[in-house]
């Protein structure tokens, strides 16, 4: 697994390089997952629907950080356990 940051202008191509990405790592039979902020979750997804169809959409996970954070916390098993006390 790898995470890479993609930064540049507005209208630079950001968008179109990650769709062309992710397309190419769903070829190869690999696992995406796309962190964004909460706010962009819902357009990432009608993004990714729109540019890639809803087949490949299915095998895309689109997290926020808060799901993130449940996502880690039910593989592991952390949230069972208390850590602070009052």
């Amino acid at each position: 697994m790898s995470l890479r940051f993609i930064y540049g202008r507005a209208g630079s191509g950001k968008s179109y390089f990650c769709y062309n990405d992710i397309d190419e790592k769903l070829k190869q039979g690999k696992k995406v997952i796309i962190l964004v902020p909460e706010q962009f979750s819902f357009q990432t997804q009608r993004n990714i629907i729109n540019v890639l169809g809803e087949k490949k959409a299915n095998c895309i996970e689109i997290l926020d950080f808060k799901k993130l954070a449940q996502k880690v916390f039910k593989e592991v098993g952390g949230i069972n356990r208390k850590y602070l006390d009052k």
